[in-house]
């Protein structure tokens, strides 16, 4: 039986990268704008069962739009990966993996590990 994974902003880069790579090998629900599930409502979420991990990916990406509305941004971002969070506690799922695309800014050294220091350039890394 394949493990269940609960996807969010399916249709972003990082997401189809993910799933193309294991869709062979996990059943995939996918969450994304297209989707009936709005990733800030969890009761849009609660017929979901038998969830085994959950890869957050979701979030508003467009960067020069960040620094004109960063209210927006950090709203929904962070509101976005606390309604996750929350479904993971409520149906206890025990595998919550956060994906963020670039909080370290330029790189002071490579590879880059977790004790690299955080420089985010825009609201949308913060």
């Amino acid at each position: 039986m394949k493990n269940r994974v609960l996807i969010t902003g399916a249709e972003g880069f990082i997401a189809r990268n993910i799933i193309q790579e294991l869709k062979h090998k996990v059943e995939f629900i996918k969450v994304s704008r297209k989707s009936h599930y709005k990733i800030t409502n969890l009761l849009s979420f609660e017929n979901l069962k038998n969830i085994d991990i959950a890869i957050h990916c979701a979030a508003k990406t467009f960067i020069p739009d960040s620094f004109t509305n960063p209210y927006k941004y950090y709203h929904f971002n962070i509101n976005s990966s606390l309604k996750v969070a929350e479904f993971c506690r409520l149906k206890k799922i025990k595998t919550l993996i956060f994906i963020n695309a670039y909080p370290y800014g330029i790189p002071k050294y490579l590879p880059i590990d977790e004790k690299h220091p955080l420089e985010p350039h825009s609201p949308y890394n913060s």
